[in-house]
């Protein structure tokens, strides 16, 4: 049992603004340093509270204590993503996907990563990894579709929005381009 159950800190959190939750959590991670969750926890915390450089050593502690978890890693490369970052979340994201194909959300980030350096052949390719490693989601067919439209391959984008719509009938971002594309065609674009 950690140190953590044995000694228990009172925590109430809609009680307390961020500021005491921050303590609360540093003593947790101070009496337990061996909890990686507990690390991710105060790492997440005290990224809301603009500390991005403390919380990404958190990460860091919690991606060595639970190295087969890539979990910390893709919150880090997220951080370093939101730090404007992108050599370092593009490196995280590809050992991600590499180190485990069916992490969908990294396959997503880095697809949205390529095509914001216009570099959509490959975000296709890693949007459709994500498509396959969880194809219950309409949000990365759709993505697919925009970058087909960005292409200029409407009728990829057409199915790829279908595919969205297959998932979830009401799919709005889908609808939406759909019906973008049909006032597109009738004016004779």
């Amino acid at each position: 049992m950690s140190k953590l159950f044995k000694e228990r800190v009172e925590y109430k959190p809609f009680e307390y603004p961020e500021y005491y939750t921050e303590g609360w959590l540093k003593q947790a991670v101070e009496k337990d340093q061996t909890s990686a969750v507990t690390h991710e926890a105060y790492a997440i915390l005290l990224s809301r509270i603009g500390k991005s450089e403390q919380a990404l050593a958190q990460l860091e502690i919690a991606a060595k204590l639970e190295p087969e978890n890539v979990r910390f890693s893709y919150l880090t490369a997220l951080m370093y993503a939101e730090m404007g970052n992108t050599e370092k979340t593009e490196a995280l994201l590809r050992a991600i996907v590499k180190r485990d194909p069916t992490h969908d959300r990294s396959h997503y980030n880095l697809g949205l990563l390529l095509a914001g350096k216009e570099n959509l052949d490959e975000a296709i390719l890693s949007i459709m990894r994500a498509e396959n490693a969880n194809p219950g989601s309409p949000d990365y067919p759709y993505a697919r579709a925009t970058l087909h439209m960005r292409q200029g391959d409407k009728e990829r984008a057409f199915e790829a929005c279908r595919t969205a719509l297959g998932i979830q009938r009401d799919y709005q971002p889908a609808l939406n381009l759909i019906r973008q594309m049909a006032q597109q065609q009738k004016r004779g674009k």
